[in-house]
């Protein structure tokens, strides 16, 4: 129970132990006289016992109730049931249960610990008054819960979007740098006299990819069909570049218009997959993109890094696994051999 309160704090915000401690000490004062219809000077007559009986009846029915809304909501995040209804319904059943049982054995308990009588009115108001203060208390958490989920998901909200502005930010100084526009402008000028179509086309192209940076960025998340579209104007760039040496495979085989990913994503992997690692006639780089067995997108590269690291900002990869927390439990998985780095990106849903 008390490992139970000290979670709390993950859904409502706070460790209601000193909450649930003073309104148990407040309905067993303020009980007996609101449905049991005993007077001041009754309750002052036995103060002790009724003190005593007043706090453990109001104690078990708020610590026991938060705990089973607390569990509750563990296990519907667990199992992504929340919002189901009939998940709701099964824990209503649960609190009504709880707190009938509870009342009726401690109601009977209490009357008799009093004057030693029984009454069955006195014992159905006792189970009458027990289900009003169970379901104020439970409404009183359940509005805490969706204050502090909302509160939460703003501020999700916020960080994936700063996260966002970081990638697009991280791809626009790294395509803005020096030798970004340098190996670009000079890949234009040396086949511009003996294939200016070509130059046209590739100057089309990195306005193409400078133009998807813009525009999507407030997007969460982008369908694969248009992320897969800008990767292709990017490897097309960086193969005039490098020419046969660098291999690129798509295979959309099994990609649906449903499927979706944070953006930018594949660009920022295979321009980690070109920054660190070798690219020549004798060692080709060699980048394929597929989709796995678990509705997930695998970008692969042989392994053959640099001996000469280039300088590393390091929030490629860790960008996008980030982005991935916020939006989903998936994990952005990374396969490491001495011989190919593999990246395993969730493929989404969005209906």
């Amino acid at each position: 129970m008390f490992k139970s309160l000290k979670r709390s704090k993950e859904y409502i915000g706070f460790n209601p132990a000193r909450s649930l401690l003073i309104v148990s000490l407040v309905t067993g004062i303020s009980f007996p006289m609101i449905f049991l219809g005993e007077s001041i000077q009754g309750y002052i007559g036995n103060l002790v016992p009724n003190t005593i009986f007043g706090f453990i009846y109001g104690a078990t029915l708020s610590f026991g109730n938060f705990w089973i809304f607390q569990r509750s909501k563990e296990l519907g995040i667990k199992q992504g049931t929340l919002k189901s209804k009939s998940r709701r319904m099964r824990v209503s059943i649960y609190h009504f249960i709880f707190t009938t049982l509870v009342s009726s054995v401690l109601g009977t308990a209490t009357m008799l610990g009093l004057d030693g009588t029984f009454q069955l009115g006195g014992l159905a108001r006792h189970i009458v008054g027990s289900l009003l203060f169970a379901s104020l208390v439970i409404i009183f958490f359940e509005s805490l819960f969706n204050m502090n989920a909302l509160n939460i998901s703003e501020k999700k909200q916020e960080q994936l979007m700063r996260q966002n502005a970081e990638s697009q930010l991280e791809i626009l100084k790294n395509q803005v740098k020096p030798h970004f526009l340098f190996n670009s402008l000079n890949t234009v000028i040396s086949i511009i006299p003996d294939e200016p179509n070509k130059a046209i086309d590739y100057i089309q192209r990195l306005s193409k990819v400078y133009r998807y940076i813009l525009e999507i960025k407030d997007n969460k998340l982008i369908p694969i069909q248009d992320e897969l579209a800008c990767i292709r104007d990017y490897v097309y760039m960086l193969q005039i570049r490098f020419g046969e040496n660098l291999h690129f495979e798509l295979n959309e085989k099994g990609l649906s218009n449903h499927n979706h990913i944070v953006p930018l994503s594949l660009q920022l992997l295979v321009e980690n997959a070109v920054k660190h690692n070798i690219i020549s006639n004798k060692r080709p780089l060699k980048i394929k993109i597929e989709k796995g067995e678990n509705d997930n997108l695998l970008v692969s590269n042989n392994l053959q890094i640099k001996t000469q690291k280039l300088p590393s900002t390091g929030t490629g990869l860790s960008n996008i696994k980030g982005r991935y927390e916020i939006l989903t439990d998936r994990k952005v998985d990374i396969i490491h051999s001495s011989e190919n780095f593999t990246v395993s990106i969730p493929l989404l849903e969005v209906s």
